[in-house]
């Protein structure tokens, strides 16, 4: 059955380990199992390796086959040496796709996902273009021919999770595995992201009352279980949360979110702690292409806005005029961001509000400054009510996918939403109420108008500092009265 099942396939995937240099046994069985399917004369060897091979006994040039394995070495180069001559024997020289990796058991490790998700989807990609086009393009082949990890940081990780040193290894009966996790932690430290000065980390495992110190240092991360430091910030959680943040089962700001640990001291330490742990993804996407994926832009929502809020109190008639010729003309030169539903209402009201100031020039002159501050106020504060509140469509452009469910990612864009919208209602009932009943002081409603949302900026950039950190103290408040 075997026989029959191999001679009828139309591609043939050997999948495995590297073992000893070479196929497992049970491998090397299947393959000579393989031998009947070959004739017992003896003819020339025309793939051009070896002096001598038997002739098929059956067509076999639908057939194409694809080698995937990995082995335990960091790198793949040099290491299959004996697997490849064996399957240019079998298959031909050049008449197979090889997929080999090193790095292979970090495959099976949670808290690296970020970068072998990553790999394994490029791996699906080669499987679907060789089965469309019988190949896989060089750029593609370039992305997986890249170590998972630099050589020195895979070989200090692989080490260290035997969890003894190489001088002691009488250790092997007091392994410390909190103290082997928090140093695989630190041996993913980038050094290239050095913080200007040696920064202290303290983590406190409240559930196994463990504290580990990592130490950042311009030529690596040092771990230190005893003679502390000062420490710059202090992170105390139980051991299995902080893996569990480390395996993506949530991510840090979901686990902050949640009351799930809690940061003292400098907080900027979590905010740029990807930087200092995190695997640079986006510089794996781009080897091999020079396509960049296109990013939203705010200023597709605000630009329309702040051009009918300029150009119509000045002068209804020209005033419109001049607004749909800009608001045209910008989203010519725009035309390559990324749109979301936020930027098309930004142009559809603004280009028709001035078309119907063109119309109803007198009867609207009295709306024209401030019905715009009551569409963009109702198009924040509106948005608040859905799952992702307008400024994350724009926000999103700093962080990857995932943020689209980070619990305090969202929140925090939903109370920016929130202050902004709340404070353009504001503004158009102060707009409305000025033009109808003072309408000699447009000169201090346009200083008042423009003054404003600059002293909004400032508080929106305060919040966003602001907000994480009250969070990693503990505090729920804002949250809990807003959101609950």
């Amino acid at each position: 059955n075997f026989l029959e099942l191999f001679k009828n396939a139309n591609y043939i995937i050997y999948s495995f380990p590297l073992y000893y240099f070479s196929v497992p046994g049970l491998m090397k069985d299947s393959i000579d199992r393989e031998l009947p399917l070959n004739l017992p004369f003896m003819i020339e060897n025309k793939s051009g390796v070896g002096l001598g091979a038997h002739p098929s006994r059956y067509d076999n040039s639908h057939q194409k086959f694809i080698l995937i394995s990995t082995c335990g070495f960091y790198t793949s180069i040099q290491n299959y040496d004996a697997v490849i001559s064996m399957f240019d024997r079998i298959c031909g020289k050049d008449n197979y796709l090889k997929l080999f990796v090193g790095q292979g058991e970090l495959f099976n490790i949670p808290e690296l996902k970020d970068r072998t998700d990553l790999y394994l989807h490029d791996v699906k990609n080669a499987g679907t273009e060789f089965i469309t086009t019988n190949k896989v393009s060089s750029d593609l082949l370039d992305k997986l021919s890249v170590d998972l990890y630099p050589k020195e940081v895979y070989e200090k990780w692989a080490d260290d999770s035997w969890g003894v040193s190489k001088d002691d290894e009488n250790q092997k009966n007091n392994v410390d595995s909190a103290l082997i996790f928090t140093k695989q932690m630190a041996n993913l430290y980038n050094k290239n992201n050095y913080p200007n000065k040696d920064l202290v980390i303290e983590m406190r495992y409240s559930d196994i009352n463990k504290n580990y110190q990592i130490i950042l240092t311009k030529e690596e991360a040092i771990v230190k279980k005893d003679e502390f430091s000062n420490p710059d910030t202090i992170i105390t959680t139980p051991i299995t949360v902080w893996k569990d943040i480390a395996s993506k089962k949530y991510s840090g700001d979901e686990a902050l979110y949640k009351g799930l640990y809690k940061v003292e001291g400098d907080f900027n330490t979590m905010i740029n702690w990807n930087k200092y742990f995190g695997f640079n993804n986006n510089a794996i996407k781009n080897i091999g292409t020079n396509k960049k994926e296109s990013k939203t832009s705010m200023l597709n929502f605000l630009i329309p806005f702040i051009i009918n809020f300029i150009a119509l109190p000045i002068d209804n008639y020209y005033g419109a005029i001049i607004s749909i010729s800009l608001i045209s003309v910008f989203y010519l030169i725009m035309f390559k961001t990324k749109k979301v539903i936020y930027d098309y209402i930004s142009l559809c009201f603004n280009i028709c509000f001035a078309l119907i100031s063109l119309v109803f020039l007198d009867k609207a002159s009295i709306y024209i400054n401030s019905i715009p501050y009551l569409m963009f106020g109702l198009c924040w504060l509106i948005s608040v009510f859905f799952k992702l509140s307008l400024s994350v469509y724009y926000s999103i452009n700093d962080y990857d996918d995932s943020y689209y469910n980070n619990p305090l990612f969202l929140v925090t864009n939903k109370i920016i939403s929130l202050m902004w919208g709340i404070y353009y209602i504001i503004t158009f009932i102060f707009t409305l109420l000025m033009n109808i009943y003072m309408p000699s002081f447009d000169l201090y409603l346009i200083i008042i108008n423009n003054v404003g949302p600059i002293i909004l900026g400032f508080v929106t950039k305060w919040l966003i500092n602001f907000y994480p950190r009250h969070l990693a103290k503990g505090k729920k408040e804002i949250r809990e009265i807003i959101f609950s």
